[in-house]
């Protein structure tokens, strides 16, 4: 079983709404994707750093910027959580391997966020980031 189909198995047993996406075209042509309150991205996508370019795109939408962004990675956050470039994009940052627990607490906490602040996020800072390994 491929990681995107545990991820997805995982969120719909857990009463969640998933789409998924093979290709950051057909990310972009998601109808009513301002109707998303969370989106889970690997960083690598399809390529090496495309998840980040999805990203990017995502956030320059009108209802980007309230859109929760949860990345999951094979390299470890530190490579990019001092980066400028990433500083503001994302509000959760996972690494693989999931842990099925860690990803559903911190979809909680994200959408607790997002309520709490009237439908907009505050973005993460360095405090904020939290990730699971294969430790």
């Amino acid at each position: 079983m491929t990681c995107r189909i545990l991820m997805v198995s995982t969120l719909n047993g857990a009463g969640h709404i998933t789409h998924t996406v093979v290709s950051i075209e057909e990310a972009m042509q998601v109808k009513d994707g301002g109707k998303n309150d969370l989106v889970i991205i690997d960083a690598d996508f399809t390529l090496p750093g495309q998840g980040w370019l999805l990203v990017k795109k995502l956030r320059k939408l009108p209802w980007g910027k309230n859109l929760g962004l949860i990345i999951v990675t094979h390299s470890s956050p530190m490579s990019f959580m001092h980066d400028a470039e990433y500083r503001g994009l994302y509000n959760q940052v996972l690494m693989f391997p999931i842990d099925v627990d860690q990803l559903l607490a911190d979809i909680e906490r994200v959408m607790k966020l997002k309520k709490k602040k009237g439908g907009e996020l505050r973005r993460c800072t360095d405090q904020q980031i939290s990730w699971t390994d294969s430790t």
